[in-house]
């Protein structure tokens, strides 16, 4: 995983912990080009996008994508999971809740 941050991914079924590179986890044909992701885990992570509540525009299409983690409905805000097509690592941001990024539904 040179270069990459990984993702870790706890399993309660079986009780183990696995190691992710953001490559795994991104579909190469939904991100700008040139890229070297492979989806090996079928996560299917896509170049989204996300709509910008200030401009009123998408942007960042093929270069981005965020999923929502939690909100906080006194601030206004959420956490969620950032991709993106320049930086090799998951992060978590907050984002505004009148902006639309992806929702990731995760069957248990």
């Amino acid at each position: 995983m040179s270069g990459d941050t990984a993702l870790y991914v706890f399993n309660c079924q079986n009780n183990q912990l696995t190691t992710y590179s953001t490559n795994d986890l991104k579909n190469p044909s939904y991100w700008l080009q040139p890229n070297s992701y492979t989806n090996s885990t079928g996560f299917d992570s896509r170049g989204a996008g996300y709509y910008n509540s200030t401009t009123q525009r998408f942007e960042n299409l093929l270069g981005y994508t965020a999923c929502w983690s939690s909100d906080n409905a006194t601030t206004g805000s959420g956490s969620a999971a950032q991709f993106t097509y320049y930086c090799n690592s998951v992060e978590i941001v907050e984002v505004k809740q009148t902006d639309a990024i992806s929702v990731r539904c995760v069957l248990e």
